[in-house]
């Protein structure tokens, strides 16, 4: 077996004989595919794959107990044969719940993207995919379509963070003398204050550590923006005191404009001949006010106008405190 690694990041596609590593694939396809020093291409590689192309589940396991189970799969594309390990969650009937919201989920995972470097992102690549109950029927926990108009059921596809640990809570001695963890920190910390992260404990978080890189992530979102809270609380304060340069000048040119085209409609889906939702280009958004939009075969999800006002408040705060001084760049 060859094995050639790009960018950190693991999985592998099968050339005739023999088995090249590739680059990985946001769903669960066959090898588990590692985060390491990820680069923007394998961001946009990832998000691609999870969101357009064909796959098969070659292996899957429950992760936790409840009505709603979140799995693990290891998924193979079927355009090329690259295999990586995802997180599968079904929707709930409602398509927004309290601590299954996916349209905070994909929200956190595209909002990000206005400030922060792509290999810098503190949300694995996240998106909304509607699968074939006939196709997935041994691995789906239901053969039931939330919307009685498709045949497919909905749920969010995002990638595994391979060979990291719980992240706890905050090492001020580290903080103190470690510039990477530094770094890592305020990345974390600007995104979980911005979504107003309200379930901050260990679970959700993880921490990856390499001897360029450190780098933290938030692998569960379904409780921010707004809604109830719960007591976890700790990470929806800012608690730093430096940002990096460059997520300081992309901050101070953000308008509340650009977060609303962003965040509005964070992922859209149509409804196609077949009754299957497959993504599409993002349309403007059928009712501002509402998180789930649902009309005439086309699926929208995304935060509403009165959530994105909240957040770019939470921008404004951090650009006051830039032009005083109050948080200064690395």
């Amino acid at each position: 077996m060859r094995q050639i690694k790009f960018y950190g990041i693991t999985g592998f596609s099968k050339t005739g004989e023999t088995m090249v590593r590739s680059f990985g694939f946001f769903l669960f396809l066959s090898l588990l595919w590692s985060v390491s020093g990820w680069a923007g291409d394998d961001f946009l590689d990832l998000e691609n794959r999870l969101t357009t192309h064909p796959f098969h589940v070659v292996q899957s396991r429950i992760l936790s107990i409840g009505a709603l189970k979140p799995q693990q799969w290891l998924i193979e594309d079927e355009t090329d044969g690259v295999q990586i390990k995802v997180k599968w969650k079904i929707f709930g009937r409602d398509l927004d719940e309290w601590n299954n919201s996916p349209r905070r989920e994909v929200s956190a995972y595209e909002f990000q993207k206005l400030f922060l470097e792509p290999e810098n992102y503190v949300v694995p690549p996240t998106v909304v995919r509607c699968l074939d109950p006939k196709k997935f029927e041994k691995v789906l926990e239901t053969s039931t379509p939330q919307l009685r108009e498709s045949n497919c059921v909905l749920g969010t596809l995002s990638a595994w963070v391979e060979g990291a640990s719980p992240f706890h809570d905050l090492d001020s001695k580290r903080l103190k003398t470690d510039l990477l963890y530094q770094q890592a920190i305020s990345r974390f910390n600007l995104l979980t204050y911005f979504i107003r992260h309200a379930d901050s404990h260990a679970g959700n978080f993880l921490l990856k550590e390499e001897s360029q890189k450190v780098q933290i992530y938030s692998i569960d979102n379904g409780v921010s923006f707004s809604g109830p809270l719960t007591d976890y609380l700790y990470w929806k304060s800012l608690r730093i005191k430096k940002i990096s340069q460059k997520t300081s000048e992309k901050l101070q040119k953000l308008t509340l404009e650009d977060v609303e085209d962003q965040l509005l409609v964070a992922s859209q889906l149509d409804l196609t001949k077949d009754l299957f939702f497959v993504s599409t280009q993002r349309e403007r958004t059928l009712n501002p006010k509402e998180g789930v939009n649902h009309q005439a075969g086309v699926l929208q999800f995304g935060l509403t106008h009165n959530e994105i006002k909240a957040v770019f408040k939470r921008i404004e705060s951090v650009v006051k405190k830039l032009k005083k001084g109050k948080i200064t760049p690395f």
